[in-house]
């Protein structure tokens, strides 16, 4: 019986190690796939990080006063027109750490001029639960701000909530031209203010490059291409 016993405790014992050690490799290895990633798309890892940067990304995704988010991986490339970053953000919160944000973007621009607002995916699906869903994200958004329907664009209105601090503001942005550029459904999050909008794809990400829609080169493209948009209310030239 005691032999038994022993040999239950040793089995736990390697289980238990066996998991730690597979989740160490992995988050290694995904670590490691990310930041060769971020390097072939031009960033460099930065070891000093603006405080002022990561702040104004903390309070941008900050749901509550009391919610502890820090910015980690802080990646940078520096263009003519704007400064690209690539981050992780993680909430600190709860008993364990919670990622928020896999491989975000953030853009800083001069040439950007936002209003303060929030677009978040809807959950597709129109069963119980995806409402239940769909009712606590906006809960936590309203809670920041207001929700906001332009009623110009139903593709936009059914696929993304939207909220902002001034809607006169916002729909100067958010023009129909742009809201074009939203037609189709995709798991984008921006949260914008100033000179500085974040984006990032919450669709659940497996293997980097694996699917061209979670692939980072993929999100840095429709950053761009949101900077685009949003620098001005003009449509931009097709290229």
């Amino acid at each position: 019986m005691i032999q038994f016993a022993v040999l239950f405790v040793l089995f736990i014992v390697l289980l238990v190690g066996g998991l730690i050690y597979w989740m160490y490799t992995r988050d290694k290895k995904h670590s490691a796939q990310k930041q060769n990633a971020a390097l072939e798309m031009g960033f460099q890892l930065l070891k000093e990080i603006d405080p002022d940067l990561t702040n104004r990304i903390v309070q941008l995704h900050q749901k509550s006063k009391g919610q502890n988010l820090r910015v980690r991986n802080v990646f940078e490339r520096p263009q003519s027109d704007c400064t690209l970053y690539l981050f992780d953000l993680l909430d600190y919160s709860g008993d364990s750490v919670t990622y928020l944000a896999d491989g975000a973007i953030a853009v800083l621009s001069p040439s950007l001029h936002l209003p303060r607002f929030s677009i978040y995916p809807r959950i597709g699906d129109r069963g119980r639960v995806s409402g239940w869903a769909n009712a606590l994200l906006e809960k936590m958004a309203i809670s920041r701000m207001n929700p906001i329907v332009l009623g110009t664009n139903p593709y936009f209105e059914k696929n993304y909530f939207l909220f902002g601090e001034n809607e006169q503001e916002v729909q100067e942005v958010l023009t129909d031209y742009n809201l074009s550029y939203f037609s189709e459904y995709k798991f984008w999050h921006i949260e914008a203010e100033g000179d500085l909008f974040t984006f990032a794809n919450l669709e659940p990400r497996r293997n980097i490059g694996a699917n061209p829609q979670t692939d980072p080169r993929a999100g840095l493209q429709e950053a761009l291409n949101l900077f685009e948009l949003f620098r001005s209310n003009e449509s931009p030239a097709t290229p």
